[in-house]
């Protein structure tokens, strides 16, 4: 195994007192509880250039997940150790860069692990990234997961205004970040328990390399996909990214063989339940033998992130710190704090609602105008007005949460608040005083009450739950595509989702089987292209040039597949519509600004760039979505649907999803499709402009209600046209009897 290295910042007289003093100032915290963690103070700041010796565990996370905006932001994550590394490390770098508009004076980086605060790193790394060890206790680790928070506080060095803490941030180098292994410490790799403590990539992803042949045929790759999903399962490995090759890998990662392709002279040092680890002697990495066919029952890997929840069927009521988030004491503008709640694929929104109940309260020094608001999913729900120039206290202040907002999959719950006070405006940042504005305390409470269990599509949450066959369409067995088809199974099994007889199919894509999907856009069916045409809107061309116009187009026509010399190919939304289909749309969106299922306008539409990665759910069939004077809910029997994921090239398509899950945004693919841009990680999803409901094989007496109700939510104009049906028949019924038996 070739070892991370790292640089060696210091000398070790200068390192072990800095590591005392370390050690003695997070004892003192720890045992006073309520003192602040102390800063601790590096000699200098350094470029983050590595000649080296030590081996760094790393943080399951890429730089996306290591960024921190605003004033206050939080993560939480899980690092695997072994039994030798958790009893030796006594070591946590930590590798920072920050916006030189930050005050260090009131800037820091809290560190906390295993619930243990041991030291605050100040935000005074402008122009260079600087490391930072911290001391860990002894006794802290332990052998397998141990959970690492970091959290950034973070103040403007000129500017007190609202909008300048949004040009706030810090970020921590993620090849730099994590735990320091002395020399000897790191644990041999000797059976699947220990294969999720193999040292993670730069990016926070695991690497996985099959061995496999470029051009292999249906059968090895079947073979070489159901291995992937049983090692990730089995060993559960976070963002896992697979490469394809027949040499050895390189880097951090694992090399996957499939049985009966051995090379030759290999033999593994431990085996269980088709699982075999071994090492190749020629490179030193680590090998994993598995046999495709041994696999158990599928396990999801626990979300370990602060906030996210699962509820159960009959809903739940949890505290703050039930679902892993400590009281926060703020003292900034602008407050922002999120939870995510996992629905599952068959979630049913109705008239129901959630509620969060506060506890806490602000002080007097706030002004007319502030207040906190609540999003559900970006859509604002919810406001709790604050009083100005006197203090107030929450207990259990309640706040609603409709669930007409909430889909399947994960939904984000947001606490945003706005906190200006009067000494804002002589902005005196050295001198102001930086008192506590707003204390939301961890016996705040979140009550998701029980909903309904009807699954509707197209749903990405719904396509990825498939049970069953699976079928498994690739263009070709070149590396790429190999590589991204299997990388999107993996990421499948990392999640949780159902286990599935996977069945491999290369070139012909067989319309009446809908699977799973993966390949380029101009290798996509004619009806999978359609679809995703209604779902994206073709890129505005640039009026400067002539020929970006013409770039930008071909741009957005390699993406979506499609082609402005067919009028066949002209997507509904370019068809003119008539007056009342006008009137009707006006009408949905509307209905839709208020949180109904349906109704999305053109403004839902994806542009799509080049190096665009898109994920969708399509209908069999590619049907389009239902028409604007489609009243009447859709019905079907049948749950399954495609799960497509395409870009303009195999390449680019390997490349996308390789950056999606170093992101660490799998589980935000929701709705009926999302575009990735890897660029800047940003994801943008589309919820269904209308759904097809699918009859339960079963109904629970307890879920008619809801769902009656969900679906006359969900068909406004369905039920006015059945309220209008009823009022009619009441009015000729009251008319008739009146003429029967004559006025009174």
């Amino acid at each position: 195994m070739a070892p991370i290295k790292v640089l060696a910042l210091f000398r070790p007289h200068a390192f072990l007192l800095a590591a005392s003093t370390l050690a003695l100032t997070a004892a003192t915290a720890a045992a006073d509880g309520a003192a602040p963690a102390p800063f601790v103070i590096a000699p200098r700041t350094v470029a983050a250039a590595v000649p080296g010796g030590v081996l760094l565990k790393r943080l399951p996370a890429g730089q996306d997940g290591l960024t921190f905006r605003g004033e206050m932001a939080s993560r939480r994550f899980a690092v695997a150790l072994g039994r030798s590394e958790a009893a030796r490390i006594n070591t946590f770098q930590v590798a920072l860069r920050n916006t030189v508009s930050l005050l260090p004076e009131h800037s820091a980086i809290t560190i906390s692990v295993n619930g243990r605060t041991l030291a605050a790193v100040p935000a005074n790394a402008a122009d260079k990234t600087m490391l930072v060890p911290i001391a860990v206790p002894a006794g802290l680790l332990v052998p397998g997961a141990n959970t690492v928070q970091v959290t950034a506080t973070l103040t403007h060095r000129v500017d007190c205004s609202v909008p300048a803490t949004y040009e706030l941030w810090a970020t921590l180098d993620p090849s730099h970040t994590g735990f320091v292994v002395p020399d000897g410490a790191a644990d041999q790799i000797a059976g699947v328990a220990d294969l999720a403590a193999a040292p993670l990539a730069e990016d926070g992803t695991t690497r996985i390399w099959v061995r496999m042949r470029e051009g292999a045929d249906e059968a090895e790759i079947g073979q070489a996909a159901r291995a992937v999903q049983t090692l990730v399962r089995r060993a559960k490995l976070v963002r896992p990214v697979v490469e394809v090759a027949p040499e050895a890998g390189r880097g951090p990662g694992l090399d996957l063989i499939v049985a009966g392709h051995e090379p030759e002279g290999f033999a593994p040092l431990a085996k269980t339940a088709g699982i075999g680890v071994g090492q190749d002697a020629g490179t030193g990495r680590i090998m994993v033998e598995v046999d495709p066919e041994a696999d158990e029952a599928p396990r999801a890997t626990p979300s370990v992130a602060a906030g996210v929840v699962e509820p159960p069927r009959d809903g739940f009521r949890k505290s703050f710190a039930q679902l892993g988030r400590n009281t926060e004491v703020f003292t900034g503008r602008r407050y922002e704090a999120s939870l995510a709640v996992v629905l599952p694929p068959d979630f049913m929104s109705t008239n129901d609602r959630a509620r969060l109940r506060l506890d806490g309260g602000h002080s007097a020094t706030l002004v007319d105008g502030d207040g906190l608001a609540l999003r559900v999913n970006g859509t604002l729900v919810s406001s709790v007005p604050l009083l100005a120039r006197k203090a107030e206290r929450f207990d259990h202040r309640e706040v609603e949460l409709p669930l007409r907002f909430f889909h399947p999959g994960r939904n984000d719950v947001t606490i945003e608040g706005t906190l200006s006070a009067e000494a804002d405006a002589q902005c005196k940042t050295m001198t102001m005083p930086h008192e506590a504005r707003l204390t939301i305390a961890d016996t705040s409470e979140l009550e998701f009450p029980g909903f309904a269990h009807l699954t509707t599509i197209p749903q990405i949450p719904a396509a990825m739950a498939a049970r069953g066959d699976l079928p498994v369409y690739l263009p070709g067995s070149d590396r790429a595509s190999m590589a991204a088809a299997l990388t999107v199974l993996a990421n499948l099994a990392a999640s949780g989702s159902p286990a599935a007889t996977l069945q491999v199919h290369l070139g012909i894509v067989d319309e009446d089987r809908p699977g799973l999907l993966v390949a380029a856009a101009d290798q996509l069916p004619a009806s999978i292209s359609g679809a995703l045409r209604s779902l994206t809107a073709p890129v505005a061309p640039a009026p400067a040039s002539v020929d970006a116009a013409n770039a930008s187009a071909a741009d957005t026509d390699a993406a979506t597949g499609a082609s402005e010399t067919t009028p066949a190919d002209a997507t509904p939304q370019s068809v003119a519509p008539t007056r009342l289909g006008v009137l009707v749309d006006g009408v949905r969106a509307g209905l839709r600004s208020r949180g109904f299922f349906f109704g999305n306008d053109k403004a839902d539409l994806l542009t799509l760039k080049s190096d665009d990665l898109l994920v969708a759910a399509v209908t069999p069939g590619g049907k389009a979505p239902r028409d604007s004077l489609d009243v009447m809910p859709r019905f079907t029997r049948d749950a399954t649907h495609w799960l497509v994921v395409t870009a303009s090239s195999p390449a680019t398509l390997d490349g996308g999803l390789d950056r999606l899950a170093a992101s660490g945004r799998w589980d935000q693919l929701r709705g009926e499709a999302v575009k990735f841009d890897p660029t800047s990680g940003e994801i943008e999803v589309r919820q269904p402009r209308g759904v097809t409901y699918v009859l339960p094989s079963e109904v629970v007496v307890a879920d008619v209600r809801p769902i009656l109700g969900g679906l006359m939510s969900d068909n406004i104009l369905m039920s006015l046209a059945i309220l209008f049906v009823v009022m009619g028949t009441l009015g000729v019924s009251t008319h008739a009897l009146v003429r029967r038996m004559g006025a009174k």
